[in-house]
C-alpha cells in the first residue's frame, strides 16, 4: 500500500518594504513615524516618517490625501 506524500500548507508572509528607506513595514508598531501610509495614486507604501508627514501624529494624517514623491 502506498500513501500520498503529506503536503504542508505554509503561509508565507509577504514582506512589504518602505518605498523610501527600503526597510520592512510592520503594521503593529507603537511609534507614529514607523506606522505605514499608502500612496493614493499608486501601490507604494511608506513609513510615515519617510514622507512629508514626518513629525506628525498618525491620527492627524491617516485621513489626509497622500501622493508619494514618485507620483507628485
Amino acid at each position: 500500500m502506498t500513501t500520498a506524500p503529506i503536503q504542508e500548507n505554509k503561509k508565507s508572509k509577504e514582506i512589504i518594504k518602505c518605498s523610501s528607506c527600503e526597510e520592512e513595514l510592520v503594521s503593529d508598531v507603537e511609534e507614529d513615524e514607523q506606522k505605514n501610509i499608502g500612496c493614493d495614486q499608486c501601490e507604494r507604501w511608506f513609513h510615515l516618517g519617510c514622507t512629508e508627514f514626518i513629525g506628525l501624529k498618525y491620527e492627524d494624517v491617516k485621513s489626509r490625501d497622500f501622493s508619494c514623491l514618485y507620483c507628485s
